[in-house]
């Protein structure tokens, strides 16, 4: 729960390291081995002992890696799938062919786009938003990409994540991310996050 794009951002500062570092590894030893093997002569049985020993090193090498790397990626996707204990605002979501629907819980107001008609999400900032996402016909994908966030959407299933807007602003650009047939491109949504007060007025203008 929260601002997602900073997580993703330190999951990404660690991997990237790390694959050029084995990339230019797996590199080296290519080229070693391309210009060992041109060069070598008889005493291919005197060095296998120390290739064996090399070989577990390395081994070793990349168990180590892709612990560190499965550690590191579930330590940020359980900290993301966080649910906060008492959510400012409850948001049940439809997501149909080829349309987005936003309920507001217990307030009596709707936001329901159309394929022609982009629908905007409005959001509190500073309160965590707990989100209950439907599909009454296939899988869909609320996507926003300006905060690196996707969730699925499930026939006959529920899925429920908390998102915290820290500052107002205006993401454009919200979608589907799972193919859901041919009207797949109109399924669009934008949100904008406002100051609570802000929030509360438009609430009520509606």
């Amino acid at each position: 729960m929260g601002d997602t794009r900073d997580r993703y951002l330190q999951v990404q500062h660690l991997y990237l390291p790390v694959a050029l570092a084995v990339f230019a590894i797996v590199v080296g030893v290519v080229l070693y081995a391309v210009v060992r093997h041109r060069r070598r002569g008889d005493d291919r049985a005197a060095s296998q002992k120390s290739e064996s020993k090399a070989e577990y090193v390395y081994a070793a090498v990349l168990v180590a890696i892709a612990a560190l790397l499965t550690g590191w990626t579930f330590r940020a996707e359980d900290r993301e799938d966080r649910l906060a204990a008492s959510p400012g605002l409850r948001v049940s979501v439809v997501a149909s062919q080829w349309k987005w629907r936003f309920d507001y819980v217990g307030r009596g107001l709707s936001v329901v786009g159309t394929e022609r008609k982009v629908p905007t999400l409005v959001v509190p900032v500073g309160t965590p938003v707990r989100f209950a996402m439907t599909s009454p016909d296939v899988i869909h994908a609320f996507w926003v990409p300006a905060r690196r966030f996707k969730r699925d959407a499930f026939p006959g299933s529920t899925t429920r994540f908390d998102l915290l807007w820290t500052k107002p602003g205006f993401d454009r650009g919200g979608r589907c991310a799972e193919f859901c047939g041919s009207g797949h491109d109109s399924m669009l949504f934008d949100v904008r996050a406002l100051p609570r007060e802000e929030f509360e007025r438009w609430a009520a203008a509606r």
